[in-house]
């Protein structure tokens, strides 16, 4: 039996390609083009994003982000965000042949800026458990850059990850468990380093935040005396 591949274009999908090729005329002259251009150099990424670069006029950057299945924890793995040397060639490729005489094309995966979340929760025994577990699972959905953010598509390119929001999202998980405190750390997801305690993590323009290392503790509520 065949492995790997991609599932064949649905006929919905070809419907919304066929207006967008017309469109572009097969020249990738605005960001949005460069963006389909590349979805159909390599159907398996999972995002793209068209921005200029930082060397001058005439040069575009497309930042590419891979699919990828989370592990069964339910959390993706920092290599599995880095598109491999085959799918940014063919993206290269792609876009090389359709580019405006003159335009510089870099194609690369974004800046991944780590977050870690250190939350401190009070709770009653019986549930300490259950508490951190969920805790820990929102904190990693909320930030996750392929399936996290307000909307769920994917953390947007550029947000900064702000306490009070990270504070809600932690709320709302846990309900009426209180929650203590919250401290949050950026991080380098490939040395490990963590800086200090900040209010908001900001992140670039070509970047995208990446979950890393969340630590929840959930100190036992101290039992009521009759």
């Amino acid at each position: 039996a065949a492995r790997g591949g991609v599932a064949g274009e649905t006929v919905a999908n070809a419907r919304l390609r066929a207006p967008q090729a017309l469109r572009m005329q097969e020249r990738a002259v605005t960001a949005e083009d460069h963006e389909i251009i590349a979805r159909q150099a390599a159907p398996s990424v999972r995002r793209v994003r068209c921005l200029p670069a930082a060397d001058g006029p005439g040069a575009v950057r497309v930042l590419v982000v891979p699919d990828a299945v989370p592990d069964d924890d339910g959390r993706v793995r920092f290599e599995q965000l880095i598109p491999s040397d085959q799918v940014l060639a063919a993206i290269t490729g792609a876009l090389d042949e359709r580019r405006l005489i003159g335009t510089r094309l870099v194609v690369e995966p974004p800046v991944y800026q780590g977050v870690t979340v250190v939350a401190r929760l009070t709770a009653p025994a019986a549930v300490a458990d259950r508490v951190r577990a969920t805790a820990l699972a929102a904190l990693y959905d909320h930030l996750d850059p392929l399936h996290g953010g307000p909307d769920g598509t994917g953390w947007p390119f550029g947000r900064p990850v702000q306490y009070g929001e990270v504070f809600g999202v932690l709320q709302r998980a846990v309900g009426d468990v209180l929650v203590e405190d919250i401290r949050l750390f950026p991080a380098d997801p490939v040395t490990g380093r963590r800086g200090t305690p900040v209010d908001r993590v900001d992140i670039g323009a070509g970047a995208l935040v990446f979950p890393y290392q969340h630590q929840v503790v959930v100190t036992a509520e101290p039992e009521a005396r009759g």
